[in-house]
This record gives structure tokens, sequence and C-alpha cells, in this order.
């Protein structure tokens, strides 16, 4: 073994500028650690500040924005400045962003936007039914037919049964637009329950937009019991007792879902009618589900669907 005075000075010279660059490269790496923590400090507050959205000042800023250039919606003409006003609510406040979707939805599947009219007297309600009922010759125009009832409730002239890709979009998009003006969902493996469950939020003599199984339509509760409206009859609609029954077979309601053994939760869905007349976004969809009078797909050949 070796003595230390026996270490030549070359060796001595080699060993310490070994332990010079050892201690370079240590603090290298740690500074690199202090600047990754820094940087990962930085975009972990960015990514705090997206998700909880804009400043009040900054909401203010865009409020004003929109309101000095479209007022209302009814100063909106086309479909790129509704698509824009929607977008812009939607970054006020994230709960827009539902119906925001489905318009920008609508435009990418080429749905024509036809401009809503105020009526310059509002309709009653047995004439509503009046002017939006009929036998639907769609695949199922059910969901726009709810949109189009509270539109004409709020005074516009909107007719519906226009179908094709209209009627999907909007009929994919039912449920998120239900939640995004603040829908009460209700969820159960058996489906009888979930409807149960939403159907008893009603309060009697207000309106709802409801949807479960595999259709959506207006209720209401009354001394008798539930009732729901029929709009897509040839020959008859109207109200209509809502039971156990009618959740079968006019809602296609069942009261399990599996596949492959695994039985999966149901859901279903209601909305205050006035609540969707007084959300600030709602309107946006109206000239997309808006049909002109000759190109309404409805006869007697068509049926409640």
């Amino acid at each position: 073994m070796l003595e230390d005075d026996s270490i030549d000075d070359i060796t001595r010279l080699r060993c310490s500028r070994a332990i010079e660059k050892y201690k370079t490269w240590q603090k290298n790496l740690s500074d690199q650690v202090d600047e990754y923590t820094k940087t990962e400090k930085e975009l972990q507050e960015k990514l705090t500040g997206l998700k909880s959205g804009f400043k009040d000042y900054e909401k203010a800023r865009i409020k004003e924005a929109i309101e000095a250039k479209y007022p209302s919606w009814d100063k909106c003409n086309t479909s790129q400045e509704v698509i824009e006003r929607a977008d812009a609510l939607a970054l006020m406040d994230s709960k827009y962003e539902r119906v925001a979707s489905a318009v920008k939805s609508a435009e990418k599947h080429n749905v024509k936007y036809l401009k809503p009219e105020k009526t310059e007297t509002k309709m009653s309600d047995d004439e509503i039914i009046k002017s939006l009922g009929g036998g639907d010759m769609t695949k199922g125009s059910c969901a726009s037919l709810c949109m189009a009832y509270i539109a004409k409730k709020m005074g516009y002239d909107v007719n519906d049964f226009r179908g094709g890709n209209s009627q999907k979009t909007f009929s994919y998009e039912c449920r998120s637009l239900m939640k995004g003006v603040g829908a009460e969902v209700e969820t159960n493996r058996d489906g009888y329950k979930s409807a149960h469950a939403t159907l008893g939020k009603m309060v009697e003599g207000k309106e709802y937009w409801f949807e479960c199984g595999r259709h959506a339509a207006i209720v209401r509760k009354t001394e008798k019991g539930y009732e729901y409206l029929e709009l897509q009859s040839s020959s008859n609609n109207g109200w209509f007792p809502l039971t156990d029954r009618t959740l079968k077979n006019r809602f296609a309601l069942h009261r399990t879902r599996s596949s492959a053994g695994i039985r999966f939760d149901i859901s279903s869905s209601i909305v205050d009618v006035e609540k969707a007349m007084n959300d600030p976004a709602f309107q946006a969809v109206f000239g997309f589900i808006n049909t002109a009078e000759g190109e309404r797909k409805m006869g007697r050949s068509g049926y409640a669907k």
C-alpha cells in the first residue's frame, strides 16, 4: 500500500482538477434543478389562473366588448356572428361552453342558419302547440322541438321539423345543452327511479324540458299528475298523462341497461323552462333549428317518434 507522500505532483494535480470539475458539474446540476422548479411553479400558477377563469375586471371588459358589438342576439345576422357572441360569453363564464360548442358543431356540419324574428304579439300556449305540432317526417325531432317551443314562448318565430344535419346535431347535443342551461341530472341503475327522481323536482304550475330514455319533451305537474306535451303526431298533439307506461312506450325507457354482463347507470335530465328562457346564451341555437315554412318535414305521413 502506498503512503500519501508517495503520490507524485502530476497525480495530485489531476485529482485536484477532477474534484473541481465534479464541483462545477454539481453546481450546474443544482442550478438546473432550481430553474426547473421555478419554471414548474410558474407553469402551475398559469394553469391555476386558467382554471380559475378571468378576473372580475377582465370579465367586465369582455362583457362591455360583447354588448358594444352585439347588444342582443337580435343584432346577430349571421351564423359567424352568433358563434362569436357565444364564444365570448363562454370566455366570460365557462358554463356557456356547452352552448358555444353546440352552435360550432352545427356550423361544422353545414347546418344552414335562419335568423329568427320576433313576433309582434306573443302566442298563447294553444297557438304554439298548433303552430309547432305535426306528423314528424324526420328521423326524430323531439329535442329541437323542445327548443322551438321555448323559443316561441320567448316571442320568437322559430319553427322546426328541419331534419338532416340540424336534427342530428341537436339530438346528439340535447343532454349537453340541457346541462348548459342548468339542468338537474339524476342517475340510477334503475331507469325508472332515475326518471321519477327528476320528475319529482317539478313544481305544480311550471313547465320543464325533460329527457330520459330516447326521447325529450316538455312536461308539467298538475293536480291530476304528470303530463307531457306531444308535438310529433299527425293528428293528436297536446298534453297527455305521463305514466310509467308512457315512459316505456313513448320515451323508450328501460329499467336496466347492460352490456357483456355489466350493468350501467341510466340518467335523466330536467330543466325549468323559465330558466332556459332567461339564460343569456340559450338563444344562440334558435337560428340553427329554425326552418322556413315550405321546408318543414311534417305531414300526414309523419308520426310521433
